[in-house]
């Protein structure tokens, strides 16, 4: 459900075709004074060790070949010791666990791993797979289950609690009962947090009458201060350090790229918050641009701040640098960067850098950014325009 359901799959995900080889020995058997004894932890540890590069991958198959013997009476013991995973080492805890599973299905205990999936505190990807080794022998206990997970704050058991009641409001919607139907995706929209779950239920509730500003709904940064050209031909902009990295003065003169510059107030009307550069500070290519603006927030809150652009960007909160990526079109949405801060009480200062480069094709024109600032779940969090 979560991720990569086989252990070949897991094998061409990390591109390990000697993990396939690995996956296809973990059924050969121990002897059970040897499957009691596996330390789970320890072995777990190793796992968590692979990285992209492949680094740790030997260490990792000998961990999940002495964890794929363990009974399966043990599988609440290794999915503990799965807490704290990567998306990485969680594919090869699952190559473990499917195999303790498919050797002994009818060990699986379906009332530990219950309990399990329902402790919140537990990690993501080992709560995903509990959910798997339930449905798959109680699969009566799918629907009732995923209704439970409406505000969970795994965001991928939240998802499909928010497509089964979207399905279901759907019906109420087909049959006219739009009443029942508005109310129903107010409710999901306020529980949604993936965006396009959220794009959708919007969509439905427009049609129903009820618009929802989306822009407001995500928690957009829409007033900004302005200024740009500076010289990003050769992309040497992302780098250097002009005037607005080193002091903010929002009356000051500098020299940019193509003569003196001054900051200029924009607010923009774009969907979902977009400053589009190219028409508030004009088309240039091999240009730098910096947006600022100050929010202020009642109180001291850990947050996060995400970035969709599809140029090179650089953002700094109250002057430390949170987001950096010296990325050229190679994709743009919603939340595409993602950084986490701490605001302080009162005022905060966001300083934006976007970085255009020079390429001629039609599909490498635009120049913009969109802001937002969140919990870590993706909810907006409470501030005010300065």
């Amino acid at each position: 459900m979560l991720m990569v359901s086989r252990s070949m799959a897991l094998a061409a995900r990390v591109g390990l075709v000697g993990l396939a080889c690995t996956a296809h020995a973990l059924l050969v058997p121990c002897t059970s004074s040897a499957q009691d004894s596996v330390d789970i932890p320890s072995q777990a540890a190793v796992i968590k060790q692979v990285d992209r590069f492949g680094e740790g991958n030997v260490e990792a198959s000998r961990a999940v070949r002495a964890l794929s013997n363990v009974p399966a009476s043990r599988l609440p013991e290794v999915l503990t010791a799965m807490n704290g995973a990567s998306p990485l080492s969680a594919n090869w805890f699952r190559a473990a666990v499917e195999a303790i599973a498919d050797r002994d299905p009818q060990a699986v205990p379906v009332p530990e791993l219950l309990g399990f999936l329902r402790d919140r505190s537990n990690g993501p990807y080992a709560r995903g797979l509990a959910f798997d080794l339930v449905v798959d022998r109680e699969p009566d206990s799918r629907e009732a289950l995923i209704e439970t997970f409406l505000d969970d704050p795994c965001l991928e058991l939240r998802y499909m609690a928010i497509e089964q009641g979207m399905n279901r409001v759907r019906e109420l919607a087909s049959n006219e009962e739009n009443e029942a139907a508005t109310a129903g995706y107010t409710a999901l929209l306020e529980a949604a947090r993936n965006p396009d779950q959220i794009t959708s239920i919007a969509a439905e509730l427009e049609k129903l009458g009820s618009p929802v500003d989306l822009t407001e709904h995500f928690g957009f940064v829409t007033a900004w201060h302005l200024i740009g050209p500076f010289d990003n031909r050769d992309k040497i902009g992302f780098e250097a350090v002009y005037a607005p990295e080193d002091t903010i003065d929002l009356a000051g003169v500098y020299a940019g790229k193509e003569g003196e510059l001054k900051w200029s107030q924009h607010r923009t009307e774009e969907a979902n918050g977009v400053v589009n550069l190219n028409v508030a500070v004009g088309k240039h290519m091999g240009a730098v641009g910096y947006a600022f603006t100050t929010i202020v927030v009642p109180d001291d809150i850990v947050a996060e701040v995400r970035l969709g652009s599809p140029n090179g960007n650089q953002v700094w909160i109250n002057g430390e640098l949170v987001i950096s990526n010296h990325v050229y079109h190679a994709g743009n949405s919603i939340d595409q960067y993602a950084g986490r801060v701490t605001l302080l009480k009162g005022e905060n200062h966001i300083l934006v850098k976007v970085c255009q480069n020079e390429q001629t094709d039609s599909w490498a024109q635009d120049w913009q950014f969109q802001l937002r600032l969140c919990d870590a779940s993706g909810k907006k969090i409470e501030w005010q325009e300065k």
